[in-house]
């Protein structure tokens, strides 16, 4: 019969004692699994800190628990579709719930933001597939649904300096 021959011990195993350190995290485990922590409320966090102290023993650290998330703005993200043609940028995008008045468009560039108030705020920004002209041709805004129609520039400007290849 052959015996196994036993795992080298590296230097790692004397730094760090993993046996302690398997035995904690399997007790966070069980407290969480057993705690209310599960409930985006109620959340808490669990983790275990380690440093190397200058004398090359192991700090081991419990990090905190019942760790509270921030409160998030809550915003939605609306549907948007962009198309195009040679003459056009037409831009869709749906907000339910939303009034009319409420809903915000700034254009900055090749930036279209559209941002709206109701009981969830609306937000998201988009870029835009060719330079347009800063006025719409055509608006509309019917039943929570957005449509924005842009004259694409023709011909833009190229801004900069031209660099020579040599």
């Amino acid at each position: 019969m052959v015996e196994k021959e036993k795992p080298e011990k590296r230097k790692i195993d004397e730094l760090i004692d993993f046996e302690n350190l398997e035995q904690l995290m399997d007790q966070l485990m069980k407290s969480f699994e057993e705690s209310e922590g599960m409930k985006a409320d109620k959340a808490e966090v669990f983790g275990v800190s380690i440093k190397i102290s200058k004398d090359g023993k192991p700090i081991m650290q419990e990090l905190a628990k019942n760790l509270k998330p921030k409160q998030e703005l809550k915003m939605r993200e609306p549907l948007v579709d962009i198309r195009s043609d040679s003459e056009n940028v037409f831009i869709i995008a749906e907000l339910p719930g939303v009034e009319k008045e409420s809903v915000d468009v700034r254009l900055d560039g090749l930036k279209l933001s559209i941002s709206a108030e109701s009981a969830e705020p609306f937000f998201k920004q988009v870029a835009l597939p060719f330079q347009v002209v800063e006025e719409p041709e055509k608006t509309s805004f019917n039943n929570g649904i957005l449509e924005l129609v842009f004259k694409r520039k023709q011909n833009p400007k190229l801004k900069g300096k031209k660099i020579k290849i040599d």
